[in-house]
């Protein structure tokens, strides 16, 4: 970690990595002791949600513990915090912000890529189960005033593969990738012809080609506790 008392420079452009490196380190190290706080204060709208009361925060130990009252004080632990919570993040999950993709034009490509687009979103929505997380992320959300959603896209055997044929070349028999043909303006690599057909293995008589991760959207859901510091 940088030491928080070293100055603090700004980065000399985007494409200054060490500098934006440097006041990251130097930002990260003034913000330790604001990040204990967030946190502590973070654990206790937790602990009182859960219904966990008559609790300190002690800043020697810098941890939860309970309140040294004598044996026979009275505790009431009507939980009011929870029912608030849960009806908000009910409100939360019923909103549905309208999110939409609009052509540009009124050229044929941008109405059919604003279609694209939109399928795209609907395809996301279903691999990243986010309505399964609603409830979950506003909870979050209230409880600690922060939530991250950081989105990936797994390209690994769990996300399955789909076989990619290849073409045959009519004019020179070349093999050729959908991808080789594409880079080579639609026509064979080898000898400039644009016309093909699939290609067959001759000795097993099946299709020739490749298998490629299909790949598949997910969601990770980070809060003030999981989103570490260096």
């Amino acid at each position: 970690m940088s030491n928080p008392t070293k100055s603090l420079e700004y980065p000399k452009g985007h494409k200054d990595h060490e500098g934006i490196l440097r006041y990251t380190e130097v930002v990260m190290a003034r913000g330790q002791g604001w990040r204990h706080r967030l946190e502590s204060n973070a654990m206790s709208n937790i602990l009182n949600y859960l219904g966990i009361h008559w609790l300190v925060y002690d800043e020697v130990l810098r941890a939860h513990r309970p309140l040294g009252l004598k044996r026979n004080t009275p505790r009431p632990t009507t939980n009011r915090i929870a029912p608030l919570v849960n009806t908000t993040t009910s409100r939360l999950v019923a909103f549905k912000p309208p999110i939409t993709v609009r052509p540009g034009g009124l050229d044929a490509d941008d109405v059919t890529a604003a279609n694209v687009g939109e399928d795209i979103g609907r395809v996301i929505e279903r691999e990243t189960n986010i309505d399964r997380y609603k409830s979950l992320i506003a909870r979050w959300l209230l409880l600690t005033g922060n939530v991250w959603l950081i989105s990936n896209y797994d390209v690994g055997p769990d996300s399955g593969a789909d076989f990619i044929p290849f073409e045959q070349c009519t004019a020179c028999n070349a093999v050729s990738s959908p991808l080789q043909i594409t880079q080579n303006n639609n026509t064979c690599p080898n000898c400039g012809n644009n016309a093909f057909v699939p290609a067959i293995d001759p000795t097993k008589g099946i299709p020739i080609g490749e298998w490629a991760p299909r790949g598949r959207h997910y969601t990770e859901i980070e809060n003030v506790f999981t989103s570490k510091w260096k």
